[in-house]
């Protein structure tokens, strides 16, 4: 077994705890019309929930959690990326790990966790400013785009 192989795994528990807990537990909380949405990968990116749960009540830890599964639960739907665990951040002399999303034959890695932390770090520096948060559900959009031109062709 590769060194990659031992990281995938040993990682690879994380994201199925996520997948198993939190996604449900995040899905639960919508309507049935957004549910659906975001379990069928329908329509655009559900910026609007995301920027409720980001404005909500939950505390930060769950915030992420719950915007974490929604916009990977509807990316992996609409187009052909899967939950994977792997870098979000790091320096030197470490690396952090964390949930993200996998292009297929890994040409790609999103690191979503970080980008859903960079959301409300955003928010909290300047309530009136959405950039993040926009600039995730533009390349989510076009990674859906792309995916639908292919099932198309």
């Amino acid at each position: 077994m590769t060194f990659l192989q031992r990281y995938e795994d040993f990682y690879g528990q994380y994201r199925q705890k996520f997948e198993d807990t939190e996604v449900p537990k995040a899905l639960a909380t919508l309507s049935a019309d957004a549910r659906r949405r975001v379990e069928n990968g329908e329509g655009e990116f559900p910026i609007e929930l995301l920027a409720e749960v980001r404005d909500g009540e939950l505390e930060e830890k769950q915030k992420i959690a719950t915007m974490t599964a929604i916009a990977g639960t509807w990316s992996n739907a609409a187009s052909d990326t899967y939950w994977h665990a792997g870098p979000v951040g790091g320096d030197a002399f470490s690396e952090r790990v964390g949930i993200g999303l996998m292009h297929p034959g890994g040409r790609a890695f999103t690191p979503l966790l970080k980008r859903i932390e960079v959301i409300l770090d955003e928010s909290a520096e300047s309530p009136s400013e959405n950039d993040a948060l926009e600039v995730l559900a533009f390349l989510l959009n076009l990674d859906a785009q792309e995916s639908r031109k292919k099932g198309e062709s």
